[in-house]
This record gives structure tokens, sequence and C-alpha cells, in this order.
């Protein structure tokens, strides 16, 4: 008897403000508490108040009468470089900064490259909280959009975009997939007009997909095409002889079948390499995170998305049993579509996949024999300390902006005070001690550092 697709599972469990799963947000938060403890660098009045006078001395820095600039004097590099400096303050760096602050990860990131030119589909960053990981993660999404990917990073949230709601993923692939064509940066939409209006002969292989086909058929009626980009976005339903984008936590066969059109259609149609995904914080697919319900579902997404990526043989002609599980991937299947919507539409998936994890979470899946397995089996790139040379390299970089930012610069050796364990901590601590020094000229490093 088949298993009611009762969404009751789905219900949230209560969100409980445990010290765990605070301790989950370090990397993004953990600094604001501990992170200059090797250095006790504290900047009571500097947090409070430097974005609002960031902003008036921006204003003031305006070409124009009464500011103090002649009308058009070139301001722009004064405050690119305090942009850069905002970002830095926060531990992150701008997109268009990301291989200027890049030291140290020469082996890892050809390492990487390696892999993309490769035929492998998937890809694990490792390393721990503050370590680089998102950093080495935007590096690569930089260096894919150069060499001709269609590129998403999605930022897993338990909340937000866990792995048991393959929905969301989609909708946040969506949001955040980006692609170059003739030197300009093009979004999803652009991606599909250009994929619609297509005159290759590749075009007519398109059409057989169940979601992809719909839409260029509709495409071509003339239909309204804000109508058809909500549709294919899973913002809303279609009308009769549509198929569903459905929301339920079993349907990641239908989105592992759309993100192989996509990706199919990138490479054979409008010449990209093909797409690339990359899971940022994929260690939210931990246990403590879900119901047995929920992670159930969400390993049943991870596995399904990584067999795509390597056009594994199971996924080959694979079909539903009375129980909607894949005879030969032991896959789950939608049992909500007229006809079952298989995870591989086509052999060549030209998709690629990254998830980055702290080590704990890979130790946590051992006692799952599937996706313990399924991670032995992709490729890995450990993210080690940087070495002294690295840190002092970046800090180098770090002072050289501020003082384009600021015109200030330091005659003392602000790196024995800094933290040397996680870059991210070093780089928000490098930006702080800096700040202090700039306020409080006069103090000795010692005093101003207590």
């Amino acid at each position: 008897m088949e298993s009611p697709e009762i969404e009751s599972p789905e219900i949230e469990s209560p969100e409980i403000e445990s010290p765990e799963i605070e301790s989950l947000e370090l990397e993004s938060s953990e600094i604001e508490s501990s992170e200059l403890e090797s250095s006790e660098i504290e900047s009571p009045e500097i947090v409070s108040s430097e974005i609002e006078q960031n902003a008036a001395e921006l204003k003031a820095e305006v070409p124009g009468p009464g500011n103090g600039n002649a009308p058009g004097e070139d301001v722009k590099p004064r405050i690119a470089a305090r942009r850069i400096i905002e970002a830095l303050r926060l531990g992150g760096v701008p997109l268009s900064c990301v291989e200027k602050y890049s030291v140290g990860r020469e082996k890892e990131f050809l390492e990487a490259c390696s892999w993309l030119d490769s035929g492998r589909g998937a890809l694990q960053v490792i390393g721990e909280y503050g370590s680089g990981k998102t950093h080495f993660l935007e590096m690569l999404s930089e260096t894919a959009l150069r060499q001709n990917w269609g590129v998403a990073r999605i930022e897993i949230d338990a909340q937000e975009t866990p792995f048991h709601k393959p929905h969301q993923l989609y909708e946040s692939f969506v949001n955040n997939f980006c692609f170059r064509e003739n030197g300009a940066l093009g979004d999803f939409r652009a991606f599909l007009t250009l994929l619609n209006e297509s005159e290759s002969p590749e075009v007519e292989k398109i059409r057989s997909h169940p979601y992809l086909g719909k839409m260029q058929e509709a495409w071509q009626e003339g239909k309204d095409r804000e109508w058809l980009f909500e549709w294919i976005e899973g913002r809303r339903e279609g009308p009769a002889g549509f198929p569903v984008l459905q929301k339920h936590q079993t349907a990641a066969n239908l989105y592992a079948n759309l993100l192989n059109g996509l990706s199919w259609a990138a490479k054979h149609i409008l010449g990209l390499e093909g797409v690339l995904i990359l899971f940022d914080e994929a260690e939210t697919v931990d246990p403590y995170w879900y119901t047995n319900y929920q992670f159930d579902k969400a390993l049943n997404t991870l596995r399904g998305l990584v067999l795509l990526s390597n056009s594994d043989e199971s996924l080959i002609d694979d079909t539903p049993d009375a129980d909607n599980l894949g005879k030969k991937s032991g896959l789950i299947y939608s049992k909500m579509t007229q006809q079952p919507i298989p995870y591989l539409w086509e052999r060549e998936s030209d998709l690629k996949l990254i998830f980055s994890f702290v080590p704990e979470m890979l130790e946590s899946m051992e006692q799952f024999s599937k996706i313990s397995s399924l991670f032995g089996s992709m490729g890995r790139i450990e993210l080690e300390t940087l070495d002294e040379p690295s840190l002092q390299t970046l800090l180098g970089n770090i002072e050289k902006i501020y003082s384009e930012a600021y015109g200030y610069s330091s005659e003392k050796n602000l790196y024995s005070y800094l933290p040397l364990d996680r870059p991210r901590s070093f780089v928000k601590a490098a930006v702080e001690g800096l700040d202090l020094m700039r306020y409080h000229p006069d103090s000795g490093s010692d005093e101003r550092f207590k």
C-alpha cells in the first residue's frame, strides 16, 4: 500500500534556541564576541559609529560646491576602497576583489580548477568554521564565470533553503544564477530568453523536456512572457496542461530533471560549459536540524543531485516501484505527477556541484551508509590553516587598501596582535586594529589593544 504523501511531517519543528544551534552560526558571527581573544582588541566606539561616519564622509566627498572637492575630481577610488574595508570589517570580500585577497590557497585552487575541467560531477570543500570556505567558493564562482560556466551559489540554511525542501533550493538557484554573454553578466531570465529564442538545431531536443519543452512551445505561441517566467521559476502554477513544480519534500526528482535540462541546454544550445552550483554551509544537512522524516528527504535530495551530476548508471531508465522508490536508484519519486518524472533527463547532465562542509559533519554522516559512501566517492579539497607568509601578505593587502580608503598608514607591526587560527578572524581583527590606531594615534599599541 502506498504511503500517503501527507505534508504533516513537513510541519516545522519548534525553533528551539539551543546552544548547539547558535554554535553552528559562528562562521558568520562568532567573531562578534570572541574573535579578538588572542589579541584582546576592543573597539567600543568604532563598532557603533564607523558606518555612520563613513556615510557622512562619503557624502562629503561627492564633487561639488561647498564640500572641499573640485568639480570633476575623481573620488571613486577612495569610495571603492572604503566599500572594500566595510566588507572586510564583516569578514567578507566584495566579489570584484576576491582574487586580490586570496592568498595561500594556490594548491587548493589548482585542484579545484582541475576538477572543473574533469568529468567528475561533485566536489567537497572541507574546512573548519572561519577557515575561508565561503571566500574559496566565491573565488571559484568568479573563475567559473570567466571560463564560460553558468553559476549559482546557494547558501544552505536550515529554515530558508534546507535540503529537504527541493523547491526552495531551486528558488535560490533561480535567484542566484548568472552567466556571461558577450562579456555582460546575465541572470536566469536572460538565460531563458536566449534559450527560447535560439535558432540552434539542438532546440528540437529541448522540446521533449517536460518543463522546458512546454515553455518553449508557449513562448513560440506568443504567450505572456512574465507569466512564463514566473511559472518556470516556481512562483506560480500553470494552467491546465502545464506541469506543476510541486513544493512537497518528495519532489526532488522534478527539480533534478529541470536542472538537468537547464545544464544540458546551457552547453548544447547556448555554448556554455555547463552549470556549476556551489552549496555553501552544506553542513546543515546534519541530522540535528531535522525530524527523521525531514532528514530522510534531505539525504534523498542530496543523493539525487550528486548521482545526477555524475550521470550515474542507476538513474538511466530508472522508474519508481509501487512504493515510489526508484527500482535501480532507490531514490524517492513524487507521485503527484501524471507520469513519473525521471531524475536524469539526458545522460550527459553537464551539471557540476560543490559542497562546503565542516569535518565534524562528515564524521556524523558515517553512520548512514548510502550517504557516507556517496561522500567517499566525491572529490575532496581540505582547507588548512594559512601559513605565516600568506597571512603577512594578506595583512599587507589590507593595510594598503585601508591607506587608500582613509589616508592612514601604521608604522606599527599589527601582525603580532592578530588571531592566526582562522582567516575570517584575522581579517576582521586587522581592520579593527587599524581602526583603533587611526582613532587613538597617541596611545601605545599595547595600551590600545588591551
